[in-house]
């Protein structure tokens, strides 16, 4: 019998970030390289030009510089998601399973992006989508 399996990608960039970003964070590029560097920064799906996020920051080498998943399995940064589950950006920039969570204040857009899939409790398959808009 065979048996099918589904190849993700590895990727991993290094990247400036702030000093309050954290690992598990959805980040989404704030400029152009420095150095050589990429420039990332917690996402917030409140704020229309802070979208959409590329990845996920995986670790944190230094205070102000860390590794970025865009895509592929992510392992040990996240505890208690469902098997299976669809992962979300939640508004305060790390994952959630329920997109009624998202809800956008009276007047105001967010963004909805599926960041992946849980695998595991601990683990998720990077996939980011593109961003839907709601009002």
């Amino acid at each position: 019998m065979a048996v099918a399996r589904v190849l993700f990608g590895d990727d991993v960039i290094e990247a400036d970030c702030l000093a309050g970003d954290i690992a598990g964070d959805c980040v989404y590029v704030t400029a152009d390289k420095i150095s050589g560097r990429f420039q990332v920064s917690k996402i917030d799906p409140r704020v229309l030009t802070a979208i959409p996020s590329v990845g996920i920051i995986q670790s944190k080498p230094t205070s102000t510089t860390c590794l970025v998943r865009l895509s592929g399995v992510l392992s040990g940064v996240y505890t208690g998601l469902t098997p299976g589950a669809q992962q979300f950006v939640a508004l305060n920039g790390q994952l959630t399973e329920s997109i009624a969570s998202i809800t956008p204040l009276p007047n105001q857009r967010v963004m909805v992006q599926q960041i992946g899939v849980a695998l595991a409790s601990d683990t998720i398959a990077v996939l980011p989508q593109a961003p839907n808009i709601h009002r």
